[in-house]
């Protein structure tokens, strides 16, 4: 879904859907950003559900993830967990 974020009367009409639309979504696929090596690491270690002690230049490329602009925005969060 891409809402027109300059529009108000589109903006409006989607927000209030964006609840049932994500709940009975099949999948959904959330765009973080472009990609680099500290983002491909960081999500194969998310992915790694061992209990593997990280290293700290793993632990890093964590860390860099999570401060893309993409965390901080309330309603991809909103999103990503009625998904």
């Amino acid at each position: 879904i891409c809402i027109d974020q300059t529009d108000e009367v589109e903006k409006t009409q989607q927000i209030r859907l964006m609840a049932e639309i994500y709940s009975k979504a099949k999948g959904v696929f959330i765009w973080l950003g472009r990609g680099d090596d500290e983002s491909e690491l960081a999500i194969a270690l998310l992915n790694n559900h061992k209990l593997d002690p990280l290293t700290e230049s793993q632990w890093r490329s964590i860390l860099i993830f999570y401060r893309r602009r993409w965390f901080r925005r309330v309603w991809t969060l909103q999103e990503a967990s009625l998904a």
